[in-house]
C-alpha cells in the first residue's frame, strides 16, 4: 500500500507543479490522495493471517455487545479465531409476488453477524454481502476457526483467521463434525416446492468440500426440511425428516430407524463425546442410546433454569453447545447456560439475539468479566468512510486541476 501510496502522490506533486497551483491546493492534493489511495488499497490488500494457537484454551465473556456499526470487518482484519458468533433479530423483511401460487411471500432480513474472538476483540461479518441471499443459517466451527453460512443449495465458508471465503456447491450447512476436519450438508433435488422431496445429506471434508460419504433422502412430503449430526468418530450419522429417526453407519446403511413424536436433534455437538448417546428434545433433555435408539435418562432443564436467581431469558427448545463431562452446555434463548447440579449462566446475549453459536474446543467452561471491546484497527474501523470521503475529494481536485490545466494551455504563448 505505501508504494502504491507514494507513486500516486508523486504523480500528483508533478502535476501540481506543472500547472503552477498554490502551495495549499497542492498540499490538500496530497493529503487527499493518501487518504483516498489508503481508502481503496485497504479494500483491495490481501488481510494478514494471524497464527491459530493449537493449544489456546480461553474462557468465555460473561456477556458480549453487539458490535456497533464501526466494528472492522472481519474480511478486513481477521481474528485468531472466534469463540463466540450470533446475529440480531431485525423483525422486518420484504415481500415478493410469487405469480404461481397467487400469493405474498415473505423473505426475512438477517443482520449482520458478530463475531467475538480472544480479548475481546469484535468484528462483524455480513453473510449476504460476499455470497449473496443468506438464508440466515450459521454454523461455527468447533475451533471456531471457520464459519459456515447457508446460501440457499450453497455453502459460504468463511476462514476466521484469514477473512476468505468460498463457495461450496456440495449442499446447505447442518453441522460440523466434533472435531471440526468434515461438515455436514443437505442437497435437495429439484427447486423449494419440488414434490415429492428427495436429496441426499454429504459428509465433505473441511475446508476443501470434496464429498466423502453420502446418505439417501427418499422421497417424501413437503417440507423439505431435514436435520443431521456426526459421531465423534465420523463413522454414523443420525438424521431426523419429519417423525422419522434415522441412525446411518458409513458403508452400512441404516443400522435403526424409529418413528418418534421427538421435538428433535439438538445442536451439531448434541451427540456426546463418548460416541455412545446422543442428546434429544423430548419433554427435557433425553438421552438416546446410538447403538439401539433406546431412550435413556432425561433432564428437565426447564425447572432448573425457572429457578435459577438470575432469571434466564428463554423461549422455544434447548441447543447443545458444549459438554463439560457429563454436563450439558446449552443456548436457551438469548442465555447460554451450564447445566449442572448447580446450573451457571456462562454467557450472556443482547436482547434479541437470534442464534448464538460459540467454539466447543479449547474453551474452558468459566465465565470471565470482559474488557472494553476491541473493535480493530482504525483504518479498517473507518474504511468506509475514508474510501468514499477521499475519492470524492479526489474527483473535485481532478475537476479543478483539468481546469487549470486548460488555462495553462491557453495562457501558452503561440509557437514561432
Amino acid at each position: 500500500m505505501a508504494t502504491t501510496s507514494g507513486r500516486t502522490v508523486g504523480i500528483l506533486r508533478t502535476i501540481a507543479a506543472v500547472v503552477g497551483l498554490h502551495g495549499w491546493l497542492a498540499g490538500l492534493i496530497v493529503v487527499v490522495a493518501t487518504l483516498g489511495v489508503a481508502g481503496v488499497v485497504t479494500q483491495v490488500t490481501p488481510p494478514p493471517h494471524p497464527a491459530l494457537a493449537d493449544e489456546a484454551v480461553d474462557e468465555l465473556p460473561a456477556y458480549v455487545l453487539e458490535a456497533p456499526k464501526w466494528t472492522a470487518d472481519i474480511q478486513d482484519a481477521p481474528l485468531e479465531r472466534a469463540l463466540v458468533a450470533f446475529d440480531i433479530n431485525t423483525h422486518d423483511g420484504t415481500y415478493t409476488d410469487d405469480e404461481d401460487k397467487g400469493e405474498l411471500v415473505f423473505h426475512p432480513t438477517f443482520a449482520p453477524l458478530t463475531l467475538v474472538g480472544p480479548r475481546d476483540t469484535y468484528r462483524t461479518f455480513d453473510p449476504s454481502e460476499s455470497g449473496g441471499p443468506w438464508t440466515g443459517t450459521v454454523e461455527l466451527s468447533p475451533d471456531g476457526r471457520y464459519l459456515m453460512t447457508g446460501h440457499n443449495q450453497r455453502t459460504q465458508l468463511l476462514d476466521v483467521t484469514t477473512g476468505q471465503t468460498r463457495m461450496l456447491a456440495a449442499g446447505a450447512p447442518l453441522a460440523w463434525s466434533p472435531d471440526g476436519r468434515q461438515a455436514v450438508l443437505a442437497h435437495f433435488d429439484g427447486d423449494q416446492d419440488a414434490y415429492p422431496v428427495s436429496g441426499q445429506i454429504r459428509v465433505v471434508d473441511m475446508p476443501s468440500g470434496d464429498i466423502r460419504w453420502t446418505v439417501p433422502l427418499d422421497p417424501g412430503p413437503l417440507p423439505r426440511t431435514v436435520d443431521a449430526v456426526l459421531s465423534p468418530d465420523g463413522s454414523t450419522m443420525l438424521v431426523q425428516r419429519h417423525g422419522d429417526l434415522y441412525a446411518y453407519r458409513r458403508d452400512h446403511g441404516v443400522v435403526w430407524k424409529r418413528s418418534t413424536n421427538i421435538d428433535g436433534l439438538v445442536g451439531q455437538v448434541s451427540w456426546k463425546p463418548d460416541g455412545r448417546s446422543v442428546a434429544l428434545a423430548d419433554h427435557g433433555l433425553c438421552m438416546l442410546a446410538t447403538d439401539s435408539g433406546e431412550q435413556g435418562k432425561c433432564v428437565q432443564w426447564k425447572p432448573q433454569l425457572l429457578g435459577m436467581r438470575a432469571g434466564v431469558q428463554f423461549y422455544g427448545g434447548p441447543e447443545v453447545l458444549g459438554w463439560d463431562g457429563d454436563d450439558l452446555i446449552i443456548n436457551a434463548g438469548r442465555d447460554v447456560v451450564h447445566l449442572s447440579e448447580t446450573p451457571e449462566i456462562l454467557l450472556r446475549t443482547p436482547r434479541d439475539t437470534r442464534q448464538v453459536r460459540i467454539a466447543t474446543s479449547g474453551v474452558r467452561w468459566t465465565a470471565r468479566q470482559p474488557g472494553p471491546p476491541d473493535l480493530g484497527p482504525a483504518i479498517h474501523r473507518y474504511r468506509p468512510i475514508i474510501r468514499i470521503g477521499g475519492l470524492t475529494a479526489i474527483g473535485i481536485i481532478a475537476v479543478i486541476v483539468a481546469i487549470r490545466l486548460r488555462r495553462h494551455i491557453r495562457r501558452r504563448p503561440p509557437a514561432g
